[in-house]
């Protein structure tokens, strides 16, 4: 199974050829926003401190650093998104897209007889926005594991047993999401399946649309229409759920592991 995940996702490489240019500039910008979300909070202290100090020149000096810093951090995440949108996203969906529809006609006809035109349109429908939601999960996991690990390199260069606790409350929300998100992987199959069986179901309806009312059998057919609409978003919904809940948890176990970082730190400088 690992193996076959492996394959696909080298598979998947060849879909980003067209747009490396594009991921090499994204890749700097992550990296320029995981520094700015490491020193404004850094040089924020700072100027608190010259606040309660009542020293002007180092709150003029961090005032125009942070301000300068948060304009910045704006300005290139406005620039992350149109490269991310309008490059990467783009020229990718169009590949998968191209690929996916010459793959379709090149069938063999016994194929579209086993499998309902639904499916075929879900999947040219659906698939691309799949791949679409792996690259913003990954574009938000490269930047919480470079920005984590320059957090973690800062605070080790600090102290190393405060560095030591970073590590163990990263390790730990690192392991609940592994757990948590194959919950999510598992709904998300749920969800096509059904997704492709409504498509399905709504395809032959409109084709025999006529033979329907002929027949009188419009309400039996609104009825299961409209209860596999309703299986699809109750679905959907617990899916969404499930991955704001594993967000949720995920930012209280983070607060957590700063408060706990915080007061051990606290303890040290006591002792």
């Amino acid at each position: 199974m690992k193996k076959d995940n492996y394959m696909d996702s080298i598979r998947m490489l060849k879909y980003f050829k067209n747009a490396r240019l594009e991921i090499v500039v994204l890749s700097i910008l992550m990296i320029a926003s995981c520094v700015m979300g490491i020193l404004i909070p850094i040089f924020t202290a700072n100027l608190i401190t010259g606040i309660t100090d009542f020293n002007t020149k180092k709150i003029v000096f961090f005032a125009s650093l942070v301000t300068l810093l948060t304009l910045f951090s704006i300005l290139e995440n406005q620039l992350t998104n149109r490269i991310y949108l309008k490059g990467i996203k783009r020229k990718v969906f169009i590949d998968i897209r191209k690929d996916m529809l010459n793959n379709i006609l090149n069938l063999s006809v016994s194929n579209y007889d086993k499998h309902s035109s639904g499916e075929f349109s879900e999947r040219l429908r659906h698939d691309p926005e799949n791949v679409s939601t792996i690259l913003t999960v990954v574009q938000y996991s490269m930047f919480s594991i470079i920005k984590n690990f320059l957090i973690l390199g800062y605070v080790f260069y600090v102290n190393f047993f405060i560095g030591l606790a970073y590590l163990i409350c990263v390790v730990t929300i690192y392991f609940y999401q592994k757990h948590s998100y194959k919950k999510v992987e598992n709904l998300e199959v749920e969800c096509k399946s059904i997704h492709d069986k409504t498509s399905t179901l709504l395809n032959e309806t409109i084709r025999g649309i006529r033979d329907i009312k002929l027949l009188n059998m419009f309400k039996s057919v609104n009825k299961l229409l409209v209860n596999k609409l309703l299986e699809a978003s109750d679905k959907n919904a617990d899916r969404d759920l499930l991955s704001q809940k594993i967000y949720n948890i995920t930012d209280t176990l983070q607060t957590i592991g700063k408060f706990v970082v915080i007061m051990l730190g606290v303890l040290m400088t006591l002792n």
